[in-house]
């Protein structure tokens, strides 16, 4: 994605968002929002992480492949077993709760060593020094 538009300074990128939701008849809130979710979305499309994540959900489906058009402000993804040093599957019935748990912790300990990381070096690659980035891990 370019980034000339994030390389603007904030007070013009505003009236470009201000004018844009005034197009779409929308908040200008919304709008900066949509356009930051759009971004990280590409963000982490782009990553080293790409082939490892499942984009799933509402935001995911209308950003990358247009299948409904909404705004959401979250980021529904899974990350692969592989990925997280697991099997596919759990062995047996009796094994799948420990797979599951597993699983969980992997993905959270990811998320946060290498995933957040990698969102937060970005955005503040871009941002102005006085703008800030905040992300966060919802479980």
């Amino acid at each position: 994605m370019k980034l000339d538009f994030l390389k603007l300074p904030s007070d013009e990128r505003r009236l470009y968002i201000e004018q844009a939701a005034i197009q779409r008849n929308i908040s200008p809130v919304i709008m900066e929002k949509d356009f930051f979710v759009c971004w990280l979305l590409s963000i982490l499309f782009e990553s080293e992480f790409a082939e490892s994540l499942v984009f799933k959900g509402g935001t995911s489906l209308s950003k990358i492949f247009g299948a409904i058009n909404r705004f959401s402000e979250d980021i529904d993804l899974s990350l692969s077993p592989t990925f997280l040093g697991l099997p596919e599957t759990a062995a047996n019935r009796s094994q799948a709760d420990k797979w599951w748990k597993k699983a969980e912790e992997a993905c959270e300990i990811a998320v946060q060593t290498q995933i957040m990381s990698m969102l937060e070096t970005s955005a503040l690659g871009v941002l102005e020094k006085n703008e800030q980035a905040r992300f966060e891990f919802l479980k």
